[in-house]
């Protein structure tokens, strides 16, 4: 080419697009992820809220559902859940065996799923999980991404912490104890008992 006149302009206004679209990627990337950060703490806020004991598991799941309200008033956070830029969906709280929600636990998601159903196994996947949608990671970067790919991110924050018993669980657990224990001739017997519940660190 004889005439390589603006070449350098050219040259510069699409770099300086490439540019520009890389640091949109990057700045999407490194905002989505300190916000993951936070929403963790949050739902590890929920979930400890939940694991404590309370009067009864309706109890707890309602101490968890205020935190989290609670939370979403702090003017920390108020932007999170009004920026429009994130999402932070409604916590989904397990609470496992002997619940007023039946058996539900995390082990189909968190756990492999292929083997165990028993009660310890079904603890190990007790808490809030919270579901997460980053809108900033749709924005389309020049050069990048066409317009046609789905850049929507989403996960679920989950903070699994182990509930401790209710007081109605554990008032349950001494009267069946109580119960079984007077039918039987000696109380040397008990724990040989059908009639003796088991409970994974009861804590009452």
């Amino acid at each position: 080419m004889k005439n390589q006149k603006g070449q350098a302009s050219a040259e510069f206004l699409f770099s300086l697009v490439v540019a520009f679209g890389l640091f949109i990627l990057f700045f999407s990337v490194s905002f989505t992820l300190s916000i993951v950060e936070v929403g963790q703490y949050i739902a590890f806020s929920v979930s400890r809220a939940h694991a404590a004991g309370n009067t009864d598991q309706v109890a707890q799941m309602k101490a968890a559902t205020d935190k989290y309200n609670n939370l979403q008033a702090v003017p920390a956070f108020k932007f999170l859940f009004q920026s429009g830029w994130f999402v932070f969906g409604t916590p989904k709280i397990a609470q496992g065996l002997n619940s007023t929600s039946g058996t539900q636990t995390f082990r189909a998601k968190l756990g492999d799923g292929s083997s165990g159903s028993g009660m310890q196994f079904e603890q190990s996947f007790t808490g809030v999980s919270i579901p997460f949608v980053s809108k900033i990671m749709a924005m389309q970067v020049p050069f990048l991404n066409p317009a046609t790919d789905d850049m929507t991110f989403s996960t679920n924050i989950n903070a699994v912490l182990i509930r401790e018993p209710s007081a109605k669980e554990c008032m349950d657990f001494w009267n069946a104890r109580q119960s079984a224990l007077q039918t039987l001739p000696s109380g040397q017997s008990f724990y040989k008992s059908s009639s003796y519940i088991s409970m994974e660190d009861s804590g009452c």
